[in-house]
């Protein structure tokens, strides 16, 4: 299954809890860029602490940060931060259940797409695309 367009540079991690999938899918679609990163959580307040990114190269990469779920969305919104920080020149986020808790704006990130397995979206920005499949369940 190497016919995969539309990831042209790499795919990444947002923390530990994806990256059993993220390299299962990269060999899937024999994608060799993978980027792990890892964010921890106080668990007492909910803060988001110590990022780390476990790559050097990512100057003018487009990167496809993909994960099963998003509520609040601030793992997603400081990785990317992080990832800009260190050249990425374009983030992609992909989530399979969008709760978008906190709105459909996600900052940093360039596109954002979802399905509507949870909700409807109203108020999504230009950047924001949503699968049907509610239909479906």
């Amino acid at each position: 299954m190497t016919n995969h367009l539309f990831v042209k540079n790499c795919i990444a991690s947002p923390d530990a809890g994806a990256l059993k999938k993220i390299h299962k899918l990269a060999q899937q679609l024999n994608i060799t860029d993978v980027i792990d990163c890892m964010i921890e959580r106080d668990l007492k307040t909910g803060q988001l602490t110590n990022f780390k990114v476990f790559s050097e190269n990512l100057h003018n990469k487009t990167c496809f940060m993909i994960d099963d779920i998003s509520d609040g969305g601030g793992t997603f919104i400081v990785t990317a931060a992080a990832l800009k920080k260190l050249g990425v020149k374009k983030i992609v986020l992909v989530v399979s259940h969008g709760i978008f808790s906190r709105g459909c704006k996600l900052e940093q990130a360039d596109e954002i797409y979802t399905t509507d397995s949870y909700k409807e979206f109203s108020g999504a920005t230009d950047n924001f695309t949503v699968f049907t499949i509610s239909k479906y369940l």
